[in-house]
């Protein structure tokens, strides 16, 4: 499975997952890995409460809940990785551990 993230001119951020046999399938949001079945139905979840509209900070935060609930644990700034890229911004950037705290920091407060 592939998954392909892009931003086209006319329809905005697109995210897709190209399995082998060649079909594509576009997604809001989506995952991968031995849990992505409980990821996506908490994916889901959190993007019905506001129809995904999210700030950067917003959509590192939910990827960051999702994956606590699926993994059932805490993490620390030094044992996960976040990156982004914007509409504004196209270049993908790889936050660092001090973002990564402070978000984390963000997630305990509003729990």
């Amino acid at each position: 499975m592939t998954t392909l993230i892009g931003c086209d001119e006319e329809f905005g951020p697109q995210l897709y997952k190209i399995d082998p046999s060649g079909q594509s399938i576009g997604f809001k949001a989506t995952a991968a890995g031995s849990k992505e079945q409980e990821a996506l139905t908490q994916l889901e979840k959190h993007y019905k409460k506001n129809e995904g509209q999210w700030s950067t900070q917003q959509t590192a935060e939910t990827a960051i809940r999702v994956l606590q609930t699926v993994v059932s644990t805490d993490f620390k700034s030094n044992e996960i990785e976040v990156g982004f890229a914007t509409v504004d911004n196209p270049r993908f950037r790889k936050l660092n551990e001090e973002e990564i705290e402070s978000i984390l920091n963000s997630i305990a407060e509003s729990n």
